[in-house]
Parts: structure tokens; C-alpha cells; sequence
């Protein structure tokens, strides 16, 4: 019964380790979203102003071109502008 309880547990763990790969919350409540990590899906629902063709747009840079080593790098992502950065940067991780 014990081992039962364990591998529930260990369980449980790993599901909200990997949740937290790709967002995590900051105290103030807002999400910080990893660009290097989430999915094109979790893009568009955590950015302003991305939606799937942006936030596919990024996945499809990161995969060409390996992953963003400063958020700025979003510029070269097309569709990607300062206006859009600029709504973001409180919300984007990129380690």
C-alpha cells in the first residue's frame, strides 16, 4: 500500500515538473512564459497579441535556428515587433 502512495506521489511530481518547463507564475500572478520550451498552443494563450501563426512562427524559428539566448531575439521572428515584444517582456523566459 505504501509503494502505492509513492509511485502516486512520484507521479503527481513529475506531471507539475513538467508543467513548469515551459510557465511559471510570478508572485504578482502573472505567467512568465519560456519561449524555449512551450508549445505554439501555450504561446498564443500566454502572449498578447500572438496567436497560433505568430506562436507557430516562434516554434518553427526555434527549431531552425536553435533556441533564444535573449528575448530580443523574438524580433527575428516574423510578425514578431517591438509592440509585441514590449506587451510581453514581463512574460517571457527564456531559460
Amino acid at each position: 500500500m505504501f509503494k502505492k502512495y509513492i509511485s502516486v506521489i512520484a507521479i503527481i511530481l513529475a506531471f507539475s515538473l513538467t508543467s513548469l518547463s515551459f510557465a511559471q507564475s510570478e508572485p504578482s500572478g502573472s505567467m512568465l512564459v519560456n519561449i524555449n520550451r512551450a508549445s505554439a498552443e501555450q504561446l498564443a494563450e500566454h502572449l498578447d497579441g500572438v496567436g497560433v501563426s505568430r506562436a507557430s512562427a516562434i516554434v518553427q524559428h526555434r527549431e531552425n535556428y536553435g533556441e533564444f539566448e535573449t528575448v530580443e531575439e523574438l524580433l527575428m521572428v516574423s510578425g514578431i515587433g517591438e509592440t509585441i515584444l514590449e506587451a510581453n517582456r514581463n512574460r517571457i523566459a527564456i531559460e
